[in-house]
């Protein structure tokens, strides 16, 4: 299972590195970090169950495939008090039903006048990977492994600040639907974006 995994957020991330060549200028890059919970049961014969909260946080960068729908590479973990155990990692599609990130951008006429459409964007998603759980065990419970293939959901708000940075606002869910175990987390996060 460990080498599948590797191999799939290889060919992730091998994908999204081709394709940010072509869109040179317009790759996002996320930086999220809020409230989460995330439950995981164990694949062990034990079947504890442990739970990881109060935080999360996220790492995520995403191109456009056209005005409305962004293609994405997601990375989010949780955060408990005695580290970070649980994570999901993966890519997706958003898409953008109104105003997109597109149509936010600075134009300049020949004759340097310009036009510059500034509001929240709102988007839904969705995604597919790996996830993985290992909260070890303390003296009152035992350890929780888990490992699977996921999906998530996802909505937000983004506000540009310029054509270079802004800011957002996510809830998102993931599930592992295939896998040993079982691992579920929800996240509420707040952050920043750049675009390279």
């Amino acid at each position: 299972m460990k080498f599948t995994g590797i191999r799939f957020i290889s060919i992730v991330f091998a994908v999204l590195n081709l394709t940010c060549t072509c869109y040179a200028g317009q790759t996002r890059t996320f930086f999220n970090i809020g409230l989460g919970d995330a439950v995981v049961k164990s694949a062990s014969a034990t079947k504890a169950t442990r739970k990881e909260s109060p935080g999360a946080f996220s790492v995520n960068i995403d191109f456009p495939l056209s005005a409305q729908y962004y293609i994405f590479a997601e990375h989010f973990r949780s955060l408990g008090t005695s580290g970070s155990s649980v994570g999901f990692t993966g890519a997706g599609l958003k898409f953008y039903p109104w105003l997109s990130p597109q149509q936010t951008k600075k134009v300049v006429g020949k004759d340097k006048s310009e036009i510059s459409h500034r509001g929240f964007l709102y988007y839904g998603g969705g995604g597919v990977g790996f996830s993985q759980a290992s909260v070890l065990s303390n003296s009152t419970q035992e350890d929780a492994l888990a490992a699977g293939l996921y999906v998530s959901l996802k909505a937000g708000a983004e506000y540009p600040f310029s054509d270079f940075w802004g800011v957002v606002s996510e809830w998102n869910y993931g599930t592992a639907l295939a896998g040993s175990g079982k691992i579920e987390a929800v996240n509420l996060l707040f952050g920043t974006y750049f675009t390279f």
